[in-house]
């Protein structure tokens, strides 16, 4: 919108954890105005200046209010599409957080602008420099820029100081765009060589005596016949590969045979373009997959081919950035590899250009972590969500996003077909399936042999051999006799999850967070699993009595235990501690798949991974650990770590697994025992309706973080008060302290909102919240930090 001046002005989003968007005006000197979706670099505060995202045109502002400018348009080629932008706008008003702490996730990793000092001279000159001014024409032209080292290189600090006070020099801060363009040696016979062919037979002549300098020639000529008199240009590389070294072609250009150049060469595969857009229909109905990855595969080879062919884009997501390469081999090793890379280990250079290609509607498909849902598609077709279970899916940075959700949310505002893949979806997930009218069969295909065995009965018997049944160690050493492969899960790392004096019963804990610390007995250290944080272990407690023992065990206790029980087999330890580094990963990897690991012991295990082609046999030692959490979902976790490892499995062998528990945890294990996980879904979903969670109630979770124990508290009290008007008692849990009420030195509370699914007061209820926040946060706002969960997970 312009005023009467003519002026013109936008409404810019900053990535700030502030306002929703600001209004700028527009400079005379940008003649074309930045559009809705473009990129702008805005001033803000004092010095700073920002990228920001046009939001679109902005009102003309009061005759008191002043409006600054925008500095200048950032890279006009990139247009955001309209309906990413609105996509945005819904992610940030679902999940209660600011846009601008959206646009910097999804722009942070990819655009950047960076600060440099220059000097220009003004053109003023003065005597008062005496002789040394005489010099200065000769090293400084009008309006010619100085990086600070050519200028200091002229002349020391203090009459550089001199320079610009006396205006001679002006100091600036420009902004520069850091991202380089990947290009290529190339060379192309000389234009005046081809005017005739009597030119051409001249040249050949003269190279008569220069035989290796002859024959490049007569390949660039050969080239350039093939290309009908096009003149293309050459690689260099590919004239290397014919055997013409670089010097020769350096001796041609200097006789004005040959031109070298560069060439912009793209960093992603694409396809095609796809120039007109056609709007597709919403709310298409999803799809589930449920079978492994290998049965999936083909399906999924076949659904990206269809959308290519059609000239439509398609994202596959995966839970875990780290499983991205994996998966990308996976595809490679089946003959499928027109696709591109979004993780953290995507340069910023190739984000970039992967960025502006889907917003310019480049068929291009997207392999990537929850982040790549956030990408600016212009024309989705398909969107697969690989291990749907997986709870990864729910970031946990300050921001809470369900990149999950948000496909369905992609799915509906594209018309795209949303599939999804797991051996056991999530609960909310099949409720949501009944209530389509679809039926779902996981099929028997990955039933394994599972026994399960009850550590009470087994000591009772005499059969348990420190963390092991006598049962299991035999069925492994089976395996290991035959050439096989075993893997033992274990959701602990470290030696021992804490110690403990046998006295006074002290046991250490982390200074900064309310946890006992982690022993690991390699570095003999103990470790926080919350802040990293490391302290060496003491051999005796701070009340001078004996020596701690150790208490619950991770991976490094069992590689232990099965070291000596296994004392001529190579056991590999895979967890975050063990392996560190993409090349260690590697090296692990090629020497696993090369069986020269019969055992392997690892965390939370990821089938992206490794290849388990010789896996016989997978053991839980310590299956209570996904039991026993403060969680309503631990049971339903609990059956899709072991449906999870039954896929590990080779397609053409029957799973087996041996599982080792403490209880029988209330009918679960035998409900496991028996793998009707619709059945376990079905009762599940009673229960959480009967107590009212989801999928019946939808969750908000409020959490403080304050360095002191009252001011989080007294924040929840007055807001319980305030939505006391709106909501019943019932519906209004705490503030409570949880389980875990210190991390880093910030004291948590939370305060729990339970809402039902078809209320139409949520977006009303979201506003009584961020309204108190905005009126009541700021006596705390230095030591007070409020994080908003919408739909948490645990």
């Amino acid at each position: 919108m312009s005023n009467a001046t003519g002026k013109q002005y936008l409404e810019v989003i900053l990535p700030l954890h502030i306002a929703p968007s600001f209004t700028y005006s527009v400079p005379k000197t940008i003649k074309t105005p930045p559009k809705t979706g473009n990129l702008v670099i805005c001033p803000f505060g004092k010095s700073r200046k920002y990228l920001g995202l046009v939001k679109g045109k902005g009102s003309a502002p009061d005759q008191d209010q002043e409006i600054r400018e925008i500095d200048s348009q950032f890279a006009p080629s990139i247009e955001i599409p309209d309906r990413v932008l609105k996509i945005w706008e819904w992610v940030a008003e679902y999940y209660m957080i600011p846009i601008g702490s959206l646009l910097e996730l999804a722009l942070g990793g990819i655009f950047s602008i960076k600060s440099r000092e220059v000097y220009r001279h003004t053109g003023k000159r003065d005597e008062f420099f005496g002789q040394r001014s005489s010099f200065l024409p000769e090293w400084l032209d009008e309006g010619e820029e100085w990086t600070p080292r050519q200028i200091k290189s002229l002349a020391d600090g203090s009459f550089l100081r001199k320079l610009v006070k006396a205006g001679f020099l002006e100091r600036s801060n420009d902004l520069v765009d850091p991202f380089k363009p990947q290009t290529r040696d190339v060379i192309q016979i000389s234009p005046t060589v081809l005017k005739n062919e009597k030119r051409t037979e001249k040249i050949l002549e003269s190279l008569s005596k220069a035989r290796v300098q002859k024959k490049a020639f007569e390949i660039l000529l050969e080239k350039h016949f093939g290309a009908d008199g096009k003149n293309p240009t050459v690689p260099v590389p590919e004239l290397q590969e014919m055997g013409v070294n670089r010097n020769i072609l350096r001796q041609l250009e200097i006789k004005g045979i040959v031109n070298f150049n560069k060439e912009e060469i793209p960093r992603i595969n694409f396809l095609h373009r796809k120039d007109k857009i056609q709007e597709q229909s919403a709310d298409n109905p999803p799809e589930l997959f449920t079978f492994t990855l290998t049965d999936f595969l083909e399906d999924l080879k076949s659904e990206i081919k269809d959308s290519v062919k059609k000239g439509e884009q398609v994202l596959l997501l995966l839970p875990e950035e780290n499983q991205v390469l994996g998966f990308a081999e996976i595809l490679t090793k089946n003959n499928f590899s027109n696709f591109n890379l979004y993780s953290r280990a995507t340069s910023k250079n190739e984000k970039r250009e992967l960025f502006e290609a889907l917003a310019q509607s480049v068929v291009s498909p997207v392999v990537g972590g929850s982040f790549a849902a956030l990408l600016p598609f212009s024309r989705l077709d398909k969107i697969f969500l690989l291990n749907e279970h997986n709870q990864l899916y729910k970031r946990h940075s300050g921001l809470n996003i369900n990149f999950k959700d948000l496909s369905l949310k992609l799915a509906r505002e594209y018309g795209s077909k949303l599939i999804l893949q797991s051996p056991s979806p999530t609960v909310e997930t099949l409720n949501h399936f009944e209530k389509l009218g679809r039926k779902v069969d996981l099929g028997t295909k990955s039933k394994p042999d599972l026994k399960v065995l009850f550590k009470p009965e087994q000591w009772k018997k005499n059969l348990m051999k420190g963390s092991f049944s006598k049962i299991a160690l035999e069925e492994m050493q089976k395996v290991v006799e035959k050439g096989g492969q075993v893997l033992v899960l274990q959701n602990r790392k470290g030696y021992a999850s804490y110690l403990e004096c046998e006295e006074c019963h002290h046991v250490p804990k982390c200074p900064n967070c309310d946890v006992s610390l982690t022993y690991f007995k390699s570095a003999d250290q103990l470790k926080c699993r919350y802040c990293g944080e490391e302290y060496p272990n003491s051999p005796t407690c701070p009340n001078n009595h004996q020596a701690y023992k150790t208490m619950g065990g991770g991976t490094e206790k069992l590689e232990e235990e099965l070291s000596i029980l296994f004392d001529k087999v190579r056991i590999l330890r895979v967890d975050s501690e063990s392996i560190r580094g993409k090349r260690s990963l590697e090296k692990v990897k090629r020497e696993f798949e090369q069986n020269l690991f019969p055992i392997i012991i690892s965390t939370h295990f990821s089938f992206f991974k490794f290849n388990f082609e010789n896996l016989d046999l997978a053991v839980v030692p310590n299956f209570d650990q996904y039991l026993n959490l403060p969680d309503f979902r631990n049971q339903e976790h609990a059956f899709q770590v072991i449906k999870e490892v039954a896929g590990f499995f080779s397609p053409k062998k029957q799973p087996r697994i041996i599982i080792q528990s403490s209880s029988r945890s209330g009918g679960f294990i035998a409900k496991l025992k028996n793998w009707d996980y619709l059945q376990f879904v079905k009762e599940e979903l009673e229960e959480r309706k009967e107590f009212k969670y989801p999928p019946f109630q939808r969750l908000i979770r409020i959490s403080t973080f304050c360095n002191n124990n009252t001011s989080g508290l007294e924040f929840l009290t007055g807001l319980n008060g305030k939505l006391n008007d709106s909501l019943p008692a019932d519906q209004l849990l705490g503030p409570f302290e949880p389980p875990i009420r210190r991390i880093r030195n910030e004291y948590i509370h939370q305060l729990l909102i339970k809402e039902l699914p078809n209320q139409s007061m949520l977006s009303e209820l979201k506003e009584v919240i961020i309204q108190y926040e905005e009126t009541t946060l700021d006596p705390y706002s230095k030591k007070l930090r409020v994080e908003y969960d919408v739909d948490p997970l645990n």
